[in-house]
């Protein structure tokens, strides 16, 4: 179980995103293939610049995929940073596995500290298939005492808190208790702690980090002065906010790949000094 104050993620474990973002083939080529492992190489190197001038190192982490990153994964094991995995099949409406049946090789080999999911969640549609498979993986980590992080998307709309709280209840109510939630941010406090009140029916001292979604950062700001104040939430997962433009710019030959580089860690570090001092 994850005990630190604070968790810092830099997530870039995208697969389908940049596939569409960057308008690649659906069958992608080796060429873009190789431009996404590179593309993750830049945000990596911008998580270590930012990881070495930083005094919050202890609580800095990266969100990679296999696919693309199996180097990343490597070179951070060895450098003792906070490593999560992703494990699901991206760009599914409901979750899947990315390595079907054999995900419990590839999570064994990775070793990371978090084993993560996204899951997509509507409380108005059948969820039975998906909960399955989640369970499934749950007590594998469990088991095996691997710490699962869930990344948590709900419809939006105006009252998206509710539909968080459903989807929350049900999937605790099966048994599911993840070491960690990634979890929308939002600008009411009261929106916060409704959802967190739901997670503390079925667990009693859950952990929290609040994701960016790809918004600005003067969103990401409002977002963290409303998820100040809650010791449940000890701190976020947010990617494109930080790395999108300086990416987008390199491959446009805007900027040079050591600026991009500078520029994510800039981001990042931006990021961590708003939720530290605000």
């Amino acid at each position: 179980m994850f005990k630190k104050k604070y968790l810092f993620i830099l997530p870039f474990d995208h697969r389908s995103f940049f596939i569409k973002n960057f308008k690649f083939g659906k069958d992608i080529n080796r060429n873009e293939k190789s431009a996404i492992v590179d593309f993750k190489e830049i945000i990596y190197q911008g998580f270590l610049c930012a990881y070495k001038n930083s005094k919050y190192k202890q609580f800095m982490g990266i969100l990679i995929d296999e696919e693309y990153g199996s180097s990343i994964i490597k070179d951070a094991k060895k450098k003792n940073i906070i490593l999560s995995v992703s494990a699901e099949k991206s760009g599914q409406d409901f979750f899947d596995f990315e390595y079907g049946k054999n995900f419990r090789t590839h999570i064994k080999n990775n070793k990371a500290n978090f084993v993560k999911i996204l899951v997509r969640y509507d409380y108005r549609k059948d969820n039975k298939n998906q909960l399955k498979k989640i369970k499934t993986l749950y007590d594998f980590c469990k088991k095996n005492k691997f710490d699962l992080l869930l990344e948590l998307l709900t419809p939006n709309f105006s009252n998206k808190f509710y539909f968080t709280q459903k989807a929350v209840e049900e999937i605790l109510s099966y048994k599911i208790f993840p070491c960690i939630w990634k979890i929308e941010g939002y600008e009411k406090k009261s929106d916060w702690d409704k959802v967190i009140k739901s997670i503390k029916i079925y667990q009693k001292n859950p952990k929290i980090i609040m994701l960016g979604r790809g918004e600005s950062l003067l969103l990401i700001k409002k977002w963290i002065k409303s998820a100040k104040g809650f010791k449940e939430i000890i701190g976020f997962a947010v990617g494109r906010t930080i790395f999108l433009e300086a990416i987008s710019d390199f491959y446009k030959n805007k900027i040079t790949r050591d600026e991009a580089i500078k520029k994510i860690a800039s981001r990042y570090l931006n990021i961590i000094n708003l939720w530290v001092k605000l």
